[in-house]
């Protein structure tokens, strides 16, 4: 089997050989990244696959608000596990509310997570 003939890898697939430019004015540079920051996408390439060749996106839309939400639940997930790790310290038990308030946080997270990264 000589080389030519030899399958090919997945990274020689996904090898981007050809390049495509565009001269824009500056109104449509301007409005074009507008619709890209729009989308969500995170290049200009990216998005030109999207709208051109109905091309999903390599890099996953980022959401900054939703990821901000995430991390003010998940710290109060780490107050809830302070305060139970106190209190059975001192005591020796855990409250089934303390659980019970751990497991809403947790909750909260899982429904965030699922809103950034939906099941396919």
């Amino acid at each position: 089997m000589s080389q030519d003939d030899a399958p090919q890898r997945k990274s020689e697939k996904r090898q981007r050989t050809h390049f495509f430019g565009v001269r824009l004015s500056a109104e449509e540079a301007a409005l074009f990244d507008r619709r890209r920051a729009e989308g969500g996408f995170a290049s200009r390439a990216d998005y030109f696959r999207a709208a051109c060749l109905k091309q999903a996106p390599l890099r996953p839309r980022l959401d900054v608000q939703q990821l901000v939400r995430v991390e003010v639940a998940l710290n109060r997930i780490g107050g809830n596990v302070n305060q139970i790790a106190a209190n059975a310290n001192r005591a020796g038990i855990v409250t089934p509310d303390e659980l019970d308030e751990l497991y809403d946080h947790l909750d909260e997270v899982h429904g965030l997570v699922e809103q950034l990264y939906p099941a396919r």
